[in-house]
């Protein structure tokens, strides 16, 4: 059994109240607040846990008319709120090791999760893969899109098929013109156990912009699933 050893505070900030964070840390949560809007309640303190010590820093989202859109799916969101703020902490971020989320919608309903920051560090390390994708299929380049599925799954798509998918999408909403991360979810696939990450974006399109998700085995690098959508 995981005992709670104890937990201290360290303080309670709100987004339009008096600051007593770093300014590094001010502007990561002002990039939060940028993305998302809303009111953002802001927290740190040390957890004990069975001998295991954690610094972490917490944001508490409330008011935000985007996240109460993706109610059905606050785990995309509450992620991304994870590491816009980590990644936007410079050096800072050696502070803490993990970063607590908590959104609160309008309807009364609640979201909460903490995130490792050592896993956010492989995330920020794997998120340009995303942006390669978009690069390629921009490029009409889909031999190379190909090569970066990991090589079993590699000899199960061709060049032909991505083009076939992507094509129609350039056609109806326009060129992409960059891809911006959502989110993303570690998992293990249920057919092997092989340690997958779920990579969520949305490409920016000339005409109407589109989802996009990439699902990359965490040892090879490698994609194993393509989809435009969530």
């Amino acid at each position: 059994m995981v005992r709670f050893i104890g937990v201290l505070l360290i303080g309670l900030l709100t987004a339009c109240g008096n600051i007593v964070v770093s300014e590094t840390e001010e502007k990561a949560a002002q990039s939060v607040l940028e993305f998302y809007g809303g009111t953002c309640q802001q927290s740190k303190g040390v957890t004990s846990t069975d001998g295991v010590t954690n610094t972490y820093f917490e944001l508490e989202m409330s008011n935000s008319a985007l996240l109460d859109s993706y109610a059905s799916m606050l785990e995309m969101p509450a992620s991304n709120i994870a590491f816009l703020f980590f990644s936007n902490l410079k050096d800072d971020r050696t502070k803490y090791t993990q970063i607590k989320v908590k959104i609160n919608l309008t309807t009364g309903e609640s979201y909460e999760n903490t995130y490792s920051t050592k896993d956010l560090v492989e995330v920020e390390s794997l998120i340009p893969i995303l942006a390669e994708v978009s690069d390629k299929i921009k490029a009409h380049d889909y031999e190379g899109f190909r090569a970066l599925f990991v090589q079993e799954e590699e000899t199960n798509v061709s060049a032909e098929q991505l083009q076939s998918h992507c094509a129609p999408l350039d056609s109806a909403y326009g060129n992409i013109d960059q891809t911006q991360f959502q989110g993303y979810a570690f998992f293990e696939s249920e057919q092997d156990e092989r340690a997958l990450v779920h990579l969520a974006g949305i490409q920016i399109r000339e005409k109407e912009n589109t989802p996009i998700s990439l699902y990359i085995d965490r040892k090879s690098k490698g994609i194993t699933t393509f989809k435009n959508k969530f």
